[in-house]
């Protein structure tokens, strides 16, 4: 059975009548419940884990409290009931937006690693409080032996994680799971730079992972084409269907060592890629891209291209509509939103575009008066 509790606006007291009722045999079926964005509930959250873990429900499944407050004596009680026999079926955890620290997120990973602890298959800790990390803290964790934990997901997006944060905990995933079973890993809004995927595509082995989705929205990662490169040119890209560096500050050459990387042919399976927001990138992009999709063949798969917000201009449209007159495509869909011509520009370009694209081309237009954004 599941229960859905969230944006319900429940508080202590509900919660709390809620505890009683998983001691009783009428919880001993429900798989799924869902708690996120009543923060109010926090002052009973002790309550609760301490009824999951003498109650009756031993099919837990998923578990989400999205927006709900967790300090340390929370996250300890989390704990406990993670290493009761009664939380053995647990799949996901769902940790976004609660206000967590890094001591009680090391609280966590020190739950993950015991023996007792159930495998999850996604860990969603984005939005949170994790960052400044201390080596000395990290250490002891590092040093302990544990259980192989495998994230088929995981999402550090807007978290206050610095490079040396992500070392550590690179150093914990590297020590404790399998990079290369990880499918799908989110990075938005952090403080981190290239030397974060420098000590990532070091810890992810060179042999085939399963990453397939890989997405750094909002992250300054001026620096990083090299570190991509040889990533995209490798076995361990050879899964990735979609790739997102949107609003990275990349630089003019960063964009093109990632297309060499591309053009090595790895990533014959990506489908999407999307690099809207860098404004360094301009018509040179545009050739070298067709290039790799037309002449070189490197880029088989890719159906999804996003390029807006950046200083392509008229003439790099045209370079897509000769292409699009002259060659066959698997491209589907392609976005020049707010991209470095004028309006009238845009309607021209958006007609020729429908007479010669068969997919949808996006040409948003944003009015610098105002910062709206309007489909024209």
């Amino acid at each position: 059975s599941e229960l859905e509790f969230g944006h319900t606006g429940i508080g202590q007291e509900d919660l709390e009548a809620f505890a009683e009722y998983l001691t009783t045999p009428y919880a001993e079926n429900l798989s799924r419940l869902n708690l996120s964005n009543n923060p109010q509930v926090t002052a009973a959250l002790p309550g609760l884990f301490e009824a999951m873990e003498n109650g009756s429900s031993e099919s837990m499944k998923t578990l989400l409290m999205e927006g709900v407050s967790l300090a340390r004596k929370e996250i300890e009680g989390l704990a406990r009931w993670l290493l009761c026999e009664k939380a053995a079926k647990l799949r996901a955890l769902i940790l976004r937006c609660n206000l967590l620290d890094e001591g009680a997120f090391r609280v966590l990973l020190e739950t993950m690693i015991d023996a007792r602890c159930p495998r999850l298959n996604a860990l969603d800790f984005s939005s949170n409080l994790i960052g400044s990390f201390t080596e000395a803290d990290w250490l002891p964790l590092l040093s302990k032996d544990g259980e192989e934990i495998v994230f088929e997901q995981v999402d550090f997006s807007f978290n206050p994680l610095s490079d040396n944060d992500m070392r550590l905990l690179l150093m914990f995933l590297s020590r404790f799971s399998h990079l290369e079973k990880t499918r799908r890993m989110a990075f938005a809004g952090n403080q981190i730079t290239a030397e974060t995927f420098n000590f990532l595509f070091k810890a992810i082995p060179e042999a085939v992972s399963s990453l397939s989705f890989l997405s750094i929205d909002s992250c300054s990662l001026q620096g990083v084409g090299p570190y991509f490169a040889d990533f995209l040119a490798s076995r361990a890209a050879s899964q990735l269907t979609s790739l997102s560096l949107r609003d990275c500050g990349l630089t003019k050459r960063d964009v093109l060592q990632i297309l060499d990387g591309l053009d090595q042919g790895a990533c014959a399976m990506l489908s999407t890629l999307r690099l809207d927001g860098n404004p360094e990138i301009d018509n040179q992009f545009v050739q070298r891209i067709l290039q790799s999709i037309g002449e070189k063949q490197s880029l088989p798969s890719l159906t999804r291209l996003e390029a807006g917000y950046t200083q392509i201009n008229g003439e790099g449209v045209e370079m897509f509509l000769k292409f699009f007159k002259e060659h066959a495509t698997r491209l589907q869909s392609l976005d020049l939103s707010s991209i470095n011509i004028s309006s009238e520009e845009k309607d021209l370009y958006k007609q020729q575009m429908k007479e010669f694209f068969s997919g949808h081309c996006s040409f948003y237009f944003v009015f610098l008066n105002t910062f709206s954004r309007k489909n024209e």
